[in-house]
């Protein structure tokens, strides 16, 4: 893991919170957008994962990142009703 892994990681998470965000305004609170929302959780994850593999790399900025935009994948899947095949978190 390194600096650029991890802003790869950041940067994917938030491109899936935005397309989640956007199918629920535009669009509908569907099958595609509780995809994306899956899809941004399991980013999320990953993003935990690199961040405890090297918590060398990791700054205030991006630990407040992570916790930021768990809070935005809360709202989302409370958004889209949550039902039990999403993730646990």
């Amino acid at each position: 893991m390194d600096d650029e892994e991890l802003g790869r990681i950041m940067s994917t998470l938030t491109t899936a919170i935005v397309d989640a965000r956007n199918r629920a305004a535009q669009i509908a609170l569907d099958g595609d957008f509780r995809e994306l929302v899956k899809n941004a959780r399991g980013m999320h994850e990953l993003l935990l994962k690199a961040m405890e593999e090297a918590p060398e790399l990791v700054n205030d900025e991006q630990r407040a990142y992570c916790d930021d935009t768990n809070a935005d994948i809360r709202a989302l899947e409370q958004l889209g009703g949550k039902p039990a095949s999403w993730s646990a978190h």
